[in-house]
């Protein structure tokens, strides 16, 4: 096998896109098939085997002498996008510009169509909104607003829109004539019970003032006889408190009296009182110390006696021991009264 039948048919740029397509390939592995489909391998000698390794070596070249172009122009495919993007997009760019350059002219006049019927249009809206905001408003403000419809000048300046305005005003200046009427009744009708309550309410105050003097005058009159029947009653409340009080002094007097009388005797008494019991004391202590003293004279005789008889002593030597035993003198004895 030799790679001459490959060559033969030289992959260039040009007829690359005919062979590396699908199946485009399937012709070489054809050829390259048929050249070792007569071979018989013998490998029983070197020569034979040497023969086998040539053929795989040619096949790797055969292979090589198509992958390699093929490789080369698949990256040459990869790289198409990006030159077709930015060869788009340049061409986009292009053309957006040319169209907005060619529309321009058309754009500003559309512009300006727009921006003159909504000047007409936004003027018949206010016409046909005559009453915004009219409802409850007083006659001068819906005369206010005729004047401003009937300033409304009609004619060409209004183009293709005069008609529809000029019958938008007419029913402007008809519902609001029709409005004033309604309103100018209304308005006398409160006027005349705006009166008639204000002449009620006049009435009214008058009659209140009179009332006011004639309670007035009647509560003078009352509180003048009030007060005279008061200066009277307290007169004759002060007489009685006099002659209470008149009364009451004497009684008070008697009774200081009585009082002194009693107090004085109750004194005397007191004084008889005291001058006994201090009699009364003074012999009751009398009394106690005379029978202490006995008491105590039993006792120390008869401890004298019972020293005498126990250590032979004389009557004056036992009562000089019962004296020393009194008088705390003989440590650690004491006689129990």
């Amino acid at each position: 096998m030799s790679t001459e039948l490959i060559e033969l048919d030289s992959i260039t740029e040009e007829n690359a896109p005919t062979i590396y397509v699908a199946g485009g390939l399937q012709k070489f592995i054809d050829r390259v098939r048929e050249e070792v489909a007569g071979e018989v391998p013998d490998l029983s000698t070197k020569k034979g085997r040497d023969r086998i390794a040539s053929l795989a070596y040619s096949i790797s070249r055969s292979k090589s002498a198509v992958e390699k172009p093929g490789r080369d122009y698949l990256r040459k495919l990869k790289e198409m996008p990006k030159v077709v993007e930015a060869e788009l997009r340049e061409f986009v760019t292009a053309m957006d510009a040319l169209r907005d350059e060619v529309r321009a002219p058309l754009n500003e006049w559309e512009a300006v169509e727009k921006s003159r019927k909504r000047a007409h249009e936004q003027k018949i809206d206010w016409l046909n909104n005559w009453d915004d905001q009219l409802e409850h408003a007083p006659s001068e403000i819906i005369k206010q607003r005729m004047a401003e419809v009937e300033a409304v000048e009609l004619g060409e300046s209004w183009q293709e829109y005069e008609a529809e305005a000029a019958r938008a005003k007419d029913k402007a200046l008809t519902g609001l004539r029709e409005l004033l009427a309604v309103t100018e009744q209304r308005e006398a009708e409160q006027a005349e019970l705006e009166r008639l309550r204000q002449e009620a309410a006049e009435r009214e105050q008058k009659e209140r003032e009179e009332r006011i003097a004639r309670e007035a005058a009647e509560k003078a009159r009352q509180e003048q006889a009030e007060a005279l029947a008061k200066a009277q009653a307290e007169k004759e409340l002060a007489e009685q408190r006099r002659i209470a009080a008149e009364k009451q002094a004497e009684l008070d007097r008697i009774e200081a009296q009585a009082r002194a009388k009693q107090q004085a005797e109750a004194a005397a008494q007191a004084e008889r009182d005291r001058i006994a019991a201090e009699q009364a004391k003074a012999d009751a202590e009398k009394a106690a110390r005379e029978a202490d003293r006995e008491h105590q004279g039993n006792i120390n005789r008869a401890a004298m006696e019972a020293i005498q008889q126990a250590g032979s002593l004389s009557d004056e030597q036992a009562r000089e021991v019962i004296r020393a035993i009194v008088k705390g003198q003989v440590p650690n004895v004491t006689i129990n009264y």
